[in-house]
């Protein structure tokens, strides 16, 4: 056998209730699971890899190996890394777009990161963005397209006369051509839910911000009108024809009332029929910087999501997921992703909209210099987790990557990136994933057996 090593991205979690040591490793995600008493034996194991081995600790070694806990030595997982993340960020083979119709928005949200502004996209503008689209998917390029906004709903026939251009554009290139939005569910009518799925958008993510009595204090309309109960009721219907994602946002304010929301759903009859995630609402700008006292840190915030996921799985909402390997973090630090304002400007991350100055470019008339644009591009593409030591050192690092690049550029401390959850809770949202799935194994197990008996 050539010489091995231990791989640097492994975690081991201990389960003294049920004897089990669950073993992940954020390389390969493989999971699995040892009879606790075998703990130090693993840990000998990891420690002397080349050593001689008894026939238990070969047969421990071959899994570890199996797994990616052991790896031939002469491979360099920093570099494995380092080539994954330069291959999905700079390797321009697609065309995605988030693209807002309008800043313009049906509610008054006091969380807001957006400027709100009159009026949709102008159709010099739309003309100007058609011709980007078409450039970009020379050679077959896939396009995709995230509608946004404000609110996208409100231009509707807008939407779906760019969506027809887009679509000509697509079969002359020869490009996939794929579709989402993001709405807040208040326009999505069961008629313009199958207008959507017409056209090819199947998926759809919709927040709500708790239960009914504390989502209609946040997400209201102009003079403080609910919302919740025309959005759920969407939700509903929009749910037979399209895949809706529901992301509740959590703060201090509800953050206790997660019960009380599921309730509501479940009375809708929604368990089964959508997906839902909790996310931790921060003051990324200025505009909605008055918030941040209600916002909760990461650590804190990593404690809820382990309890939040425990939820679901009790309530049959569903499980969480191991944590996926990463190449970049997102849209915004890839070559490729471009999010595109209604009056032309384009930046690399939504939560630049309201701020031209970030723009790193422009459809029509710039608002500043060619080298100002420049200067903006090279900031997004030249942010490298790989310059982090913090994040260097860190075993979430394959799982991660440096966390989000635009809280990590503006960072005040530069020796790491935005940590994850995951470096707070690795280890609970590991183990939830991994006894539920043995939990449904050993179900269908039954299942099976009563089956046969019959």
């Amino acid at each position: 056998m050539p010489e091995i090593k231990a791989s640097r991205y492994n975690s081991f979690i201990r389960l003294q209730e049920s004897k089990k040591l669950l073993g992940y490793n954020g390389i390969s995600t493989f999971a699995v699971e040892f009879p606790i008493d075998v703990a130090e034996t693993i840990e000998k194991i990891l420690c002397s890899p080349n050593g001689d081995s008894t026939d238990q600790e070969l047969g421990i070694k071959l899994t570890l190996l199996r797994g990616g806990f052991l790896i031939p030595e002469p491979v360099d997982e920093l570099a494995l890394l380092k080539v994954k993340n330069r291959q999905e960020r700079f390797c321009a083979g697609s065309a995605g777009y988030t693209f807002l119709l309008t800043k313009d928005c049906n509610l008054r949200c006091p969380y807001c990161y957006q400027q709100r502004d009159k009026g949709a996209m102008p159709r010099e503008v739309v003309e100007a963005f058609l011709e980007l689209a078409e450039r970009d998917t020379k050679g077959g390029k896939p396009l995709s397209m995230n509608w946004f906004g404000g609110e996208p709903l409100l231009y509707l026939d807008l939407l779906l006369d760019i969506h027809k251009h887009l679509r000509k554009i697509a079969r002359h290139n020869k490009s996939d051509f794929s579709q989402s939005i993001i709405t807040n569910g208040y326009l999505l009518t069961p008629k313009v839910a199958k207008q959507l799925v017409k056209i090819g958008c199947n998926w759809a993510q919709i927040t709500l911000d708790g239960p009914k009595r504390i989502h209609d204090t946040k997400r209201v309309l102009p003079g403080s009108g609910p919302t919740f109960d025309r959005i759920v009721e969407h939700i509903r219907a929009a749910s037979e024809v399209m895949t809706i994602s529901v992301r509740v946002n959590i703060d201090k304010d509800n953050v206790d009332y997660v019960d009380e929301l599921l309730d509501e759903l479940e009375a809708a009859k929604l368990r089964g029929k959508v997906t839902i995630y909790f996310a931790r609402i921060q003051p990324y700008t200025d505009i909605c910087a008055d918030v941040s006292g209600l916002c909760f840190g990461a650590q804190d915030f990593s404690k809820l999501e382990s309890r939040f996921a425990m939820k679901k799985i009790e309530r049959g909402w569903g499980v969480p997921m191991y944590p996926t390997l990463k190449g970049g973090f997102c849209c915004a630090d890839s070559l490729a992703g471009k999010t595109i304002c209604p009056d032309g400007t384009i930046v690399k991350c939504w939560n630049d909209v309201s701020y031209p100055e970030e723009a790193i470019g422009h459809l029509t008339k710039p608002q500043i210099t060619e080298v100002e644009m420049m200067r903006n591009r090279l900031k997004w593409l030249a942010w490298d987790p790989f310059e982090k030591p913090e994040c260097v050192k860190c075993p979430v690092l394959p799982n991660c990557m440096g966390g989000c690049p635009y809280v990590g550029i503006r960072s005040e401390n530069q020796t790491k990136g935005e940590c994850s959850l995951l470096k707070y809770n690795l280890g609970e949202i590991i183990a939830l994933t991994y006894f539920h799935e043995r939990a449904v194994e050993e179900m269908k197990k039954r299942e099976g057996e009563k089956e046969a008996e019959r």
